[in-house]
């Protein structure tokens, strides 16, 4: 029902997109992996997470630079990932879990709702509705991706996590394994055998270049406002790439 390599947008293509889903085989043994930012939100949640965050005064000089950095740069590498969120860690030791989770929530309800993008929206309905193992797979943080996968109705989540201590405090430290890259194709790849999910019949969803090894791994890799690289190696391969603007507007 695709067109081989080519860009869809608007209404029409995903009634297409919608139609392929709903003729696939139906149970749990497929899984439909979600990237969250840029994929099923437009643009960053991290952005909005510090534009908060610097209106309370709760952001420090290093981490402002940081985060502007990455949301500048599309094409962060494994390094580059890893140390912005050690610095996202070390700024939060101390702060209890609850508070965090507290935060997120009025993140998703005041911004994240709202970009949402309606045509993921459905697409996420329809893997549900096929009785598929829907995840929800980010390299964004808890805080960030929790509530946005409760609104969905997505049960699993694959994210960054930080370490806490027995007070439910952040240490300062990361709990590995970290979700970027490479790192996060091994996340799912085990993942998805733990529960008997047959990756060759799987989709997975997302915009980022570094998302290249996990297209690969899956049957039905689907690209998704995609950036330069991957839309690339989605034309070269035939890979169906899915546009949407809806939200732009709103951001």
């Amino acid at each position: 029902p695709f067109t081989e390599g080519g860009a869809m947008a608007g209404p029409r293509n995903t009634a297409v997109a919608l139609a392929e889903i709903e003729s696939s085989r139906g149970g749990t043994s497929t899984g439909a992996f979600f990237d969250m930012d840029g994929t099923l939100i437009h643009g960053h949640s991290a952005t909005h997470l510090s534009s908060d965050r610097l209106k309370r005064r709760e952001l420090q000089l290093e981490e402002v630079f940081d985060t502007l950095r990455a949301g500048l740069n599309m094409s962060l590498g494994k390094a580059e990932f890893d140390a912005l969120l050690e610095v996202a860690a070390r700024s939060w030791a101390g702060r209890k879990h609850e508070d965090l989770l507290k935060m997120g929530e009025r993140l998703f309800s005041r911004k994240l709702v709202n970009l949402i993008f309606p045509e993921m929206r459905s697409i996420v309905r329809a893997h549900q509705a096929r009785g598929h193992t829907v995840v929800l797979c980010s390299s964004a943080t808890c805080y960030q991706v929790e509530p946005v996968a409760r609104h969905l109705g997505i049960e699993h989540v694959l994210c960054n996590r930080f370490a806490l201590n027995e007070q439910g405090e952040l240490t300062g430290r990361i709990d590995p394994p970290v979700l970027w890259g490479e790192g996060k194709a091994r996340v799912v790849q085990r993942f998805a055998r733990d529960r008997n999910i047959d990756l060759h019949d799987s989709y997975f969803y997302a915009d980022g270049d570094e998302e290249l090894g996990l297209m690969h791994l899956v049957g039905k890799p689907r690209p998704t406002n995609p950036g330069k690289r991957l839309e690339n190696v989605a034309r070269r391969r035939g890979w169906p790439v899915q546009k949407f603007y809806s939200r732009k507007e709103n951001s």
